[in-house]
């Protein structure tokens, strides 16, 4: 009687009791989760560098103006402020790269 309740228990998934291909499977799929967080994570860095790049080419292009009756010393500001603006975003980036990744057991 104690056998027949023991087969109709759950299976085990420990590691001891499975086969070694599972177990690469398994070690593939954390592998490729790993991989796959950090290919995200540099996609979303170079798409938001790509950003800053274009936002530095058209402020400077806005800073090149000649002075007109608005801006009678030019327009050479919105290059500081465009700047400014980039420095402070990539300082926020820079921090945010200090997180941990944590992966999850299959």
């Amino acid at each position: 009687m104690l056998s027949s309740k023991l087969t109709k228990s759950a299976p085990i998934t420990s590691l001891h009791t499975m086969s070694a291909g599972d177990k690469a499977l398994d070690r593939s799929r954390a592998v490729r989760r790993v991989l796959g967080g950090l290919l995200v994570a540099n996609i979303a860095a170079l798409v938001a560098k790509a950003v800053y790049n274009v936002l530095g080419l058209v402020v400077v292009r806005v800073a090149a103006h000649a002075p007109d009756e608005d801006h009678p010393y030019g327009h050479g500001k919105f290059e500081t402020l465009g700047a400014d603006a980039v420095e402070e975003r990539l300082k926020k980036d820079l921090e945010l790269e200090e997180v941990t990744v944590h992966v999850e057991p299959c």
